[in-house]
């Protein structure tokens, strides 16, 4: 998604504008004019974030998925060795896979966490903003209809990525035994190594899924797990599966 350009500035101002001309000189009240002026500098709001933070974004977490020593080859082709300080600082807040022995641990980005609960919180208050706006439609109105199910719509979604958050506390472990994941509420799902065990590529879900061949239970670990390079590859080594097509 390639940053928004500062055209609803613009257009926002111009709204502004005329909703004043007209309120003044014909004393209409532009309900709809209020609306796309709510929308529009929220917008500007955030395409100002997004073309701040997007292209180092993109490119930490490419980066944070791949091991340490591949990361150094990157820097190493690109010419730009001068830049591994730089983004290494960057990586740091993304946290790094563990190692318990054998035992090798893998996370999501508390950077992660928190940019999910925010997106929450930001839908859920703009469902909020939007909801005072049928105060201003006359009663059983096609507006206050359309405005009233906008909130409603925009009020699910919110919850739904706020029912997001937990599964990013989730850890996933790997050693030449298994494949474990250990959710937050501490319940934890094994898998052996051995018997028939499958892997799945879900590439339109971002995501891989373990499991064994006779069993419908599948360990499912998004591609956005710090050290996603590392812990595939420990996988294909311990694994002994059979892959089949995702």
């Amino acid at each position: 998604m390639p940053p928004v350009e500062r055209w609803p500035l613009w257009l926002a101002i111009g709204v502004m504008v005329a909703r004043s001309i007209v309120e003044a000189e014909f004393g209409i009240s532009l309900f709809w004019a209020e609306v796309a002026l709510l929308l529009l500098v929220w917008v500007f709001l955030a395409s100002l974030y997004i073309r701040r933070r997007w292209v180092i974004r993109r490119e930490v977490h490419f980066l944070r998925s791949l091991s340490a020593q591949k990361r150094d080859e990157i820097y190493r082709t690109l010419g730009k060795e001068e830049l591994k300080p730089y983004f290494e600082q960057r990586l740091e807040e993304h946290g790094a896979p563990e190692s318990a022995g054998v035992v090798e641990r893998f996370a999501f980005s508390p950077v992660d966490r928190r940019e999910r609960a925010w997106l929450a919180y930001i839908v859920i208050c703009t469902a909020a903003l939007v909801g005072f706006l049928p105060e201003s439609v006359a009663p059983g109105s096609a507006g206050r209809l359309a405005v009233v199910a906008l909130a409603m719509l925009l009020l699910a979604a919110g919850g739904f990525v706020w029912t997001t958050v937990p599964a990013l506390s989730r850890t996933f472990e790997v050693s030449p035994f298994g494949l474990s994941e250990v959710r937050p509420n501490g319940v934890i799902q094994r898998l052996l190594w051995g018997s028939g065990v499958v892997l799945h590529n879900r590439p339109r879900l971002r995501r891989i899924e373990v499991r064994h061949i006779a069993s419908d239970g599948a360990i499912k670990i998004p591609y956005q797990v710090v050290g996603f390079d590392r812990l595939l590859e420990l996988i294909l080594e311990h694994g002994g599966f059979k892959s089949e097509a995702g």
